[in-house]
């Protein structure tokens, strides 16, 4: 039987994952700054789900996408409390 590589991705929908290896709860705008590294969800039409580093310019703070910068304000809820869709990396 031929064997076929596949990505985590394929996975997660059927496996469970340990808790201690699960990203944390969503992150708040303040929180993050030039070189953290972020986790993007599957909701996201410029860029892969999974990490991405944290860069910084005047406008504030973004990571890299196909467009060019996805600056993170815009991912944050109705409240401005937590951003959507962006996660801190499991520890």
């Amino acid at each position: 039987m031929p064997r076929y590589p596949i990505q985590i991705e394929d996975l997660t929908d059927s496996v469970s994952v340990p808790k201690s290896k699960q990203m944390e709860a969503s992150m708040k705008l303040a929180e993050i700054k030039a070189g953290d590294t972020i986790i993007v969800d599957g909701g996201f039409t410029c860029m892969r789900q999974g990490p991405h580093t944290v860069e910084a310019d005047a406008k504030g703070v973004f990571v890299k996408c196909d467009d060019g910068k996805h600056y993170l304000e815009g991912q944050e809820d109705e409240e401005g409390a937590e951003l959507v869709g962006v996660s801190r990396p499991p520890r």
